[in-house]
């Protein structure tokens, strides 16, 4: 089954861990993970970030629009990595489009052979240019940074 981070079993780990609901739902060789947001007054909004997936997913998204309306859900969001042939993408813009699980076991040496060469060179134009990397629990710092780099990229980030 084609998979990506957004739509993997870890995402689903972690979104459950945070006591997010999340519902798998699979049909011939199309699957999505929803995520679902309980809000006041019993409605819901469902989203499946960067899918649905595989083949027959316009078939899938109509079982998933029926449940989502049988839920009292007010907006149903996707993002699918390739165009799908069913109402409109999400316009939110969101979910990263690259990912990658980085393995942190592996020395420093094995992590960046793994990289395209492309990567290994700004990051040694990064060291020249003198830029450091440190652990910071500085949310504010943080939020500073996703609001100049969503400026500057043109895309809008989410709330603090």
């Amino acid at each position: 089954m084609i998979s990506n981070f957004w739509q993997s079993q870890e995402r689903k780990q972690y979104l459950t861990s945070l006591g997010k609901e999340v519902r798998e739902y699979a049909k011939d060789r199309a699957f999505a993970m929803v995520v679902i947001d309980h809000t006041t007054g019993g409605y819901s909004t469902w989203d499946i970030p960067r899918g649905p997936l595989g083949e027959g997913r316009s078939e899938l998204m109509q079982t998933i629009i029926h449940e989502a309306k049988q839920d009292r859900c007010l907006a149903l969001y996707f993002s699918p990595v390739k165009m799908i042939d069913l109402g409109k993408n999400s316009p939110r813009n969101i979910h990263c489009e690259a990912t990658r699980i980085i393995d942190l076991t592996h020395s420093e040496e094995e992590i960046l052979a793994q990289m395209k060469q492309k990567g290994r060179y700004n990051i040694k134009v990064a060291e020249k240019n003198g830029v450091t990397v440190k652990e910071s629990k500085d949310i504010d710092a943080f939020y500073k940074l996703v609001k100049q780099t969503g400026k500057r990229d043109g895309f809008t980030s989410l709330p603090k």
